[in-house]
């Protein structure tokens, strides 16, 4: 059955592209519109209504099955922009396509079509819609990647791996007469270490993925008056946040998004953290929300005001006492929050140097590399941002994750970790059960099945009508 959408955003345009995808457009729709095309070649040609009435001037494009997007015959009309005339326009090729059944497609319907005929695996499929709503460089980068590919090579290595493993132990199933113990000399046990150890380096990968489709986010923690509102309004070029000499004017947690070279980052700032004998009933409240963003957040910052120091003449000298300082401040006053699990600081942020005169705000870009990493900046001059977005980004990576990671979902990570999951539970089995090569093949093949989700090997409807329901109409 042929399906009709416009492929471009709805509203008045220069230019509106349709798209028709179906099996044997040459010989229905073409035929009653009295063209002929050359394949992937760009026709101009008056569209007509079933009457003979001129609708439009177009470029038509011509793509037989089964190279083109869907592996269907694709042909795609670019029409002139107006609303009511691309609407004439789809009532007129609606009426074209009455004696095969065409109707207007569904949202994903296209791409969905695409993954049917094996033109893509799903996870590229899922690409095309995560490229169409990349918001910054760094995500269109990244989905690109995984349409053209890099993302499913990742997947199909882990499931030649794991169907490797299944291969040996099915075969010590089907051959009884060869002892179990024969798997250690057909390479199972380095096989399952390879697998494991494989999927455990890409995992943080995976995980940043999904995560960046939200950003990248950071928590500003750290006492009153450090100059974490500064440093918001700073990123943000605007003041977002009040800033005042008065400590606590801070009170609650607010968030900015932000683009930072192609990177989406989602900065918070929070309540400055003091005694909570000092503080009232909504500093406490607002307190509580500092360390509840710390605890979610990718990275934290914790921000330090050279105004807390005993004053230095050396500013590197300077920065190993901040870093000295945020430990204790940390040991003090992380132990207030003892039911939340809270990693320590990725940075120590030495803030409000150009107290300190020029010469210090001309050695921002330096990182005093310590137990905990400590970059001085200046928010009031706008000193060191951009030194310290890359040592946030370099602190990431030494934590295993990555700057580019592969394009991920969520789905993606969960499947993955169920992989895992089953991987270490069939080695358990290996290891600790005498080999028992039923439990360890039924391990295995749900390993296989997790992984096949990803890419659409193994899938049900009710997932593929999630998945596809969420992309846009004529994709």
């Amino acid at each position: 059955m042929p399906i009709l959408a416009q492929a471009t955003a709805k509203g008045l345009s220069a230019i509106a592209v349709l798209r028709v995808s179906g099996s044997d457009l040459a010989a229905s729709l073409l035929a009653r519109l009295a063209w002929s095309l050359e394949p992937r070649r760009a026709s101009l040609r008056t569209l007509r209504a079933p009457s003979g009435e001129a609708i439009d001037q177009v470029l038509a494009i011509f793509f037989p099955a089964p190279h083109s997007f869907t592996g269907e015959d694709l042909l795609e009309f670019h029409t002139h922009g107006s609303p009511a005339l691309i609407a004439w326009a789809m009532e007129a090729l609606l009426d074209y396509g009455k004696p095969e059944g065409m109707r207007l497609a569904k949202p994903g319907e296209f791409s969905e079509r695409a993954f049917l005929n094996a033109r893509m695996d799903l996870a590229q499929a899922e690409a095309v819609a995560d490229l169409i709503a990349a918001s910054t460089r760094l995500q269109a980068k990244a989905a690109l990647a995984s349409l053209q590919g890099e993302f499913s090579k990742q997947v199909h290595q882990h499931l030649e791996a794991v169907q490797h493993m299944r291969l040996l132990v099915e075969a010590a199933l089907d051959f009884p007469e060869e002892p179990v113990e024969s798997l250690s000399e057909w390479g199972l046990d380095a096989a399952f270490d390879q697998a494991i150890a494989s999927m455990r380096r890409q995992l943080p990968a995976w995980k940043q993925g999904a995560q960046l489709q939200q950003g990248l986010s950071l928590a500003l923690i750290g006492p009153p008056n450090a100059g974490k509102s500064s440093l918001l309004n700073a990123f943000a070029g605007e003041e977002l946040a009040l800033v005042d000499a008065e400590p606590g004017t801070t009170r609650d947690r607010i968030t900015q998004r932000f683009q930072w070279a192609g990177q989406l980052i989602e900065m918070t700032d929070t309540a400055g953290i003091r005694d909570a004998s000092q503080a009232g009933r909504i500093e406490l409240r607002g307190m509580e929300r500092s360390w509840e963003s710390a605890q979610h957040a990718q990275a934290v910052l914790l921000v330090i005001s050279v105004e807390d120091l005993k004053p230095q003449a050396d500013l590197r000298a300077l920065m190993a006492e901040a870093g000295n300082h945020a430990m204790a401040w940390w040991n003090t006053h992380g132990r207030s929050s003892p039911d939340q699990r809270i990693d320590p600081p990725t940075l120590v942020v030495l803030n409000k140097i150009d107290l300190l005169g020029q010469t210090s705000t001309q050695q921002t870009h330096h990182v005093l590399e310590a137990t905990w990493p400590v970059i001085a900046v200046s928010a009031k001059e706008v000193q060191g941002l951009e030194a310290l977005m890359q040592a946030v980004l370099k602190q990431l990576v030494d934590e295993g994750q990555s700057s580019e990671p592969v394009w991920a979902r969520l789905r993606h990570v969960k499947a993955l970790e169920r992989a895992m999951g089953h991987l270490a539970l069939a080695q358990d089995h290996w290891t600790t059960s005498t080999g028992q090569a039923d439990l360890m093949a039924e391990e295995l093949r749900l390993a296989q099945q997790a992984l096949a989700e990803i890419v659409g090997a193994w899938s049900d409807e009710d997932l593929l009508g999630a998945i596809f329901g969420r992309f846009c109409i004529g994709k």
